[in-house]
């Protein structure tokens, strides 16, 4: 795959997150700032049960079809019934766990809520096995489109309701809406024709799809973890602002990690059999995404006190703390992305499944421990976490997957570096900018334009090499289209 395609490839990844992650987390942020805090944590709350039930379905017969060698109809037939049955079962135990919330009225709105949203995994694992087949073919622009057109009519939909005074209501609608469509349109866009059969190649399926589902979990499970305890020990509200924190920076997520993700597993797949060029197409990977996230997550960082008022109000105030601390989880999170497919593209899904479950049970002891102070805490708690176990992936993708840990080291120090001198500053500047009467949008702009300017200038003297790379894949994404 030649480096061109490979950006063109990101480009219209980036698009298909942006609008899948932007659009849900443009429309959360919409109605939050309208919408009660405690109302937003208790949806929050029943949303990220529900969200563990969606990985767990998706994710293990996604990435095993994207990965297998054959595709023909038998196995995609059973591939569609082992993941449809996972749907079915995932829905019904959400059904349980929302009626019995309901029933102990032990926290009745998050059990409501989690019984409207007990749909979800079934209606997801209609289209699991057509987005598969659109992947493994690279077809990044119609999933895009796929993508844009369900969420924005769900998401068209939700906000009417939400301004029509349905509250939180319209969040579970427009989850359960965009669901539907997207599904819906994944089978009309697949480009083929899939039955619904339990055949023999169920088992060939079922056995490397369990476990890619149980390291999905272990790894999707980290935030709803946090997000569920936070609502059961610091309350609604604190919930509410630790959501409003997560929305924000999935923001960035969908814009920098997840095109990683999509595309990363493809690529690394068909070159397999070449380790000197898969282990150098890792690390200038990392490079590239490090380059990119550090000034937008950073910035969020200098910037979250300024800039949630204004956009979120008295909402946005309360979560700005919360987006602080995690703004610096980026790096963790960019290596472990990274680290996983490097794994699944050389055939050692259990190695993923043993990293990513050592993080979920650190995060679980971790958010419990921390919720006792506060969503603020528990965010630095997940963001330290996530630092501290950096060695653990490391030595996992220098056993199985060929990688030099002294590589990732330098792919990451020198934007970071940059990057925090850049946040420094930006922090500083806050309060004589304050002194002179420039606040509020004004003081924001121009903590904006400081940054974009320093930024560069640093990577330039810092990290020429990398600055390098961004501007040559920015090139080659504008020569092509």
């Amino acid at each position: 795959m030649s480096r061109g395609l490979a950006v063109r490839l990101g480009v219209w990844s980036a698009l298909l997150q942006a609008a899948r992650l932007g659009i849900n987390a443009l429309v959360f942020l919409v109605l939050a700032r309208v919408l009660p805090l405690a109302e937003v944590g208790a949806f929050s709350v029943a949303f990220a049960i529900a969200q563990l039930a969606q990985s767990l379905v998706r994710a293990g017969v996604l990435e095993t079809v994207i990965a297998a060698e054959r595709h023909d109809d038998a196995y995609l037939s059973a591939a569609h019934a082992v993941v449809i049955a996972c749907g079915a079962a995932s829905s019904a135990l959400l059904v349980l766990a929302g009626a019995i919330l309901w029933w102990l009225n032990a926290d009745a709105r998050t059990g409501l809520f989690l019984l409207a949203l007990a749909v979800l995994p079934l209606s997801d694992a209609w289209g699991v096995v057509p987005d598969a087949v659109m992947r493994r073919a690279l077809r990044f622009r119609a999933l895009a489109i796929r993508t844009t057109l369900a969420l924005t009519a769900a998401g068209a939909a939700a906000l009417a309701a939400g301004f029509a005074g349905f509250g939180a209501w319209a969040l579970a609608a427009f989850s359960v809406a965009g669901s539907v469509l997207s599904s819906a349109l994944a089978l009309a866009m697949c480009g083929r024709r899939i039955p619904l059969r339990w055949g023999p190649e169920a088992r060939e399926i079922a056995q490397p799809a369990a476990r890619l589902a149980l390291s999905a979990l272990a790894t999707a499970s980290i935030l709803p973890v946090s997000q569920v305890a936070v609502g059961a020990i610091a309350g609604h509200a604190a919930a509410g602002a630790y959501a409003i924190a997560q929305r924000l920076v999935g923001l960035l997520t969908a814009m920098t990690v997840e095109p990683a993700r999509s595309v990363a597993l493809p690529f690394l797949s068909r070159v397999t059999a070449d380790e000197e060029t898969r282990r150098r197409a890792v690390i200038q990977g990392l490079g590239l995404m490090i380059t990119i996230m550090t000034p937008l997550y950073f910035g969020l960082y200098a910037t979250a006190p300024v800039a949630l008022p204004l956009l979120l109000g008295e909402n946005g105030a309360r979560s700005a703390p919360v987006v602080a601390a995690l703004c610096w989880q980026y790096v963790p999170l960019a290596i472990s992305v990274i680290v996983a497919q490097l794994l699944l593209a050389v055939r050692q899904p259990r190695e993923v499944l043993v990293f990513t479950s050592i993080q979920a049970l650190a995060n679980v002891v971790v958010s419990v421990c921390a919720a006792l102070l506060g969503a603020a805490a528990v965010a630095w708690g997940y963001t330290l976490r996530a630092y501290v176990l950096i060695p653990v992936v490391l030595r996992q993708a220098s056993r199985r997957g060929g990688a030099v840990p002294s590589a990732f080291v330098r792919a990451v120090v020198p934007p970071m570096a940059a990057g925090a001198i850049m946040a420094f500053v930006l922090v500083w500047l806050r309060a004589p900018l304050a002194s002179v009467g420039l606040h509020g949008w004004a003081a924001l702009v121009i903590l904006v334009a400081a940054g974009a300017l320093l930024y560069p200038a640093l990577l330039m003297v810092l990290a020429r090499g990398h600055f390098r790379a961004v501007a040559g894949a920015a090139q080659a994404a504008l020569k092509r289209g």
